[in-house]
C-alpha cells in the first residue's frame, strides 16, 4: 500500500467570484466554461498526509497563448480586409490557420 497521490482535475470557481474577477482581464474568457465560471486546472501530488495542491500553469499558459494568438490573428485578418488585400469571405483561410494553431497547442 502506498500513501502517494497523483491527481489531476479542474476546480470550477463560484459564479460570483468568476464574475467579479473576469472583468479585470479579458483573457480570463479563455479559462471560462459555458456557465461563465472560471475553471482552474489543478494537480494534487505528495502523500495523503501531506498533499501538495498546485495550479497546472502549463495548461493555463497554453489557454492564454491560444487566446492571444487568436486575438492577434483576428486583428491581422481584419487589417488585411480593411486594406482590401483579403476578400471579406475568408472563413476558410481563418479555419485553416486555426487548424494549424490547434496542432501547435494540442496536448501531448
Amino acid at each position: 500500500e502506498t500513501n502517494e497521490i497523483n491527481l489531476k482535475g479542474n476546480v470550477v470557481l463560484p459564479k460570483r467570484f468568476s464574475q467579479r474577477i473576469a472583468p479585470r482581464a479579458e483573457a480570463f474568457s479563455a479559462i471560462m466554461n459555458d456557465e461563465k465560471r472560471l475553471v482552474l486546472p489543478m494537480s494534487i501530488t505528495g502523500s495523503i498526509k501531506k498533499p501538495i495542491p498546485m495550479v497546472d500553469v502549463s495548461v493555463l499558459s497554453k489557454s492564454f497563448t491560444r487566446y492571444y494568438t487568436t486575438k492577434a490573428l483576428d486583428k491581422g485578418l481584419q487589417k488585411l480586409q480593411d486594406k482590401g488585400k483579403l476578400p471579406p469571405a475568408t472563413d476558410e483561410t481563418r479555419k485553416a490557420i486555426e487548424g494549424v494553431l490547434e496542432g501547435v497547442f494540442k496536448k501531448k
